[in-house]
């Protein structure tokens, strides 16, 4: 008999010998509640009959009343509008002087309604200085023809609605909570993202009120920038590419610094998604003509523009920082090949440093699902990792295990033998750690005949010792199913 079929009689037994609850007694107070008799099968029927009409009336109820909450703010909405719309066009003509940056609204079947935003703002130079816009008015038209037009679905279209926003503009944290918790409600995140998604008009209103707040000082709060991806995930199922774009150039020309901001580096990844998903887009769901090429380079030199200006800081403090990691951990897939080879040769330069911080081993974790296998570097790569001096930290890891784990699921049993020559003294200590065990089952899975013996030799010593541990009871029993299997 097998050790899982002692368990299973172990429990069987356990299950015979165990004592039977005490009845509970019950106070000499309540007898006539015990006394009475139990219902028939027609007396629960009818209770559960009566039970669900209540429930349906009181649906039909709530339907009733949330359609007509619903049309009564559709009524105060478009009311408001119009007195917006009224002020704003006052306050346009009074304010020929303030910084304006001019976005042609979309003709889109989502956005029928008119988009036009007005945002007052001081006149300080310093504003401008940071913005670098110097007081000037910066027209969308040009950055439309580099950008919008070849990406934009259907041919650009002269519109008299703008956005006005001055986007320069700095505010507090304070204000910032202020005006968001005024707004939002103290709603969660989860039933804002809802709305977003499935409310068209709040989804407007959303992108208009962040606008008018500077989506620059949205980034960086911790609340607003997970509702800005949102944004950019709803602005992709619409198609328009113009707000993606918009928020791409306000972000241009600092985009180190925002990837290695905790909050903004979460905008600079949904960035690089959606631009490779509407690569993929044209790839799959078009002819390849020279309209389509040129609107696929655009974006290849939109992805390849925010690896250069990370390459420019210095690709390993990048590998090392960590909300930078998760940038150009997501980069690797969408770049090309070329740039690719960089990432792989500067990783195996720099291996060491790599090793020692574990914001290194997530890109190192992602360099070995991508490079390919027969590859000269790949080889370079996992024989340095499994021979530095730290192999055996690496493996007690929380990280780092799993790049272990990764190397022997790519590679399979090719490196068996250089693993278990660092392994072999101390693997009893190594299966009864938490993480370690991990590494050693997935070792156990990949290994043939030959190298489950020399496991097996080295593990009878402590057999008695791993049965009775909360992680090495794991790894006998891994070993006693590989050994059936073969």
């Amino acid at each position: 008999m097998s050790d899982v079929d002692e368990c299973y009689d172990e429990s069987s037994n356990f299950e015979k010998t165990r004592p039977k609850k005490k009845d509970k007694k019950f106070k000499s107070d309540s007898p006539e509640k015990f006394k009475e008799k139990p219902l028939s099968i027609h007396e629960i029927k009818k209770m559960q009959k009566e039970e669900r009409e209540k429930e349906e009336k009181e649906k039909i109820e709530k339907e009733k009343e949330e359609k007509e909450k619903e049309e009564k703010e559709k009524e105060e909405l478009e009311g408001k509008d119009e007195d917006e719309e009224q002020e704003q066009e006052e306050n346009i003509e009074n304010e020929s002087t303030c910084p304006t940056v001019h976005i042609t609204q979309k003709n889109n079947n989502f956005l029928n309604e008119k988009l036009c935003i007005n945002n007052i703002t001081e006149n300080n130079n310093k504003q401008n200085t940071d913005s670098g816009n110097n007081g000037s008015n910066i027209n969308y038209e040009e950055i439309n023809k580099k950008f919008n037009e070849s990406i934009s679905m259907e041919e650009p279209k002269k519109e008299d609605n703008y956005f006005y926003i001055n986007n320069s503009k700095k505010s507090s944290q304070e204000d910032l909570k202020m005006n968001i918790d005024k707004y939002f409600n103290n709603y969660e995140l989860n039933d804002i993202i809802i709305e977003i998604q499935y409310n068209e008009i709040y989804f407007k209103n959303t992108f208009e009120f962040f606008l008018n707040l500077g989506i620059l000082n949205c980034i960086s709060h911790p609340f607003s920038n997970k509702i800005l991806k949102a944004i950019i995930g709803k602005s992709l199922c619409q198609m328009d590419f113009k707000k993606i774009n918009f928020i791409f150039e306000l972000l241009k020309d600092n985009i180190v610094q925002h990837s290695k901001d905790i909050h903004s580096c979460y905008i600079i990844n949904a960035l690089i998604d959606a631009f490779h998903i509407i690569k993929s887009f044209y790839m799959k769901n078009f002819e390849i003509n020279e309209e389509i090429k040129n609107k696929i380079k655009d974006l290849e030199e939109k992805i390849d523009y925010i690896y250069s200006e990370l390459k420019k800081n210095d690709l390993v403090q990048i590998f090392t920082h960590y909300p930078a990691t998760f940038v150009i951990q997501n980069l690797i897939d969408k770049i090309n090949t070329e740039r690719q080879k960089e990432i792989f040769e500067c990783a195996l330069k720099n291996i060491n440093v790599l090793i020692d911080k574990k914001e290194g081993h997530y890109v190192l974790r992602k360099i070995i699902e991508i490079i390919p296998e027969n590859s000269k570097i790949c080889a370079e790569l996992i024989e340095q990792i499994i021979e530095s001096k730290y192999f055996q930290e690496l493996l007690m890891d929380k990280i780092a295990n799993r790049l272990i784990k990764n190397i022997l699921k790519k590679t399979k049993n090719k490196y068996f033998d250089l693993i278990f020559s660092k392994i072999k003294c101390s693997i009893c200590k190594l299966a009864m750690n938490q993480y370690a065990s991990y590494v050693i089952e997935e070792l156990i899975s990949v290994a043939n005949k030959k190298q489950i013996k020399k496991i097996i030799k080295e593990i009878n010593n402590c057999k008695g010792i791993l049965l009775n541990d909360d992680y090495g009871n794991y790894v006998i029993q891994t070993l006693q199913w590989k050994i059936y299997s073969l």
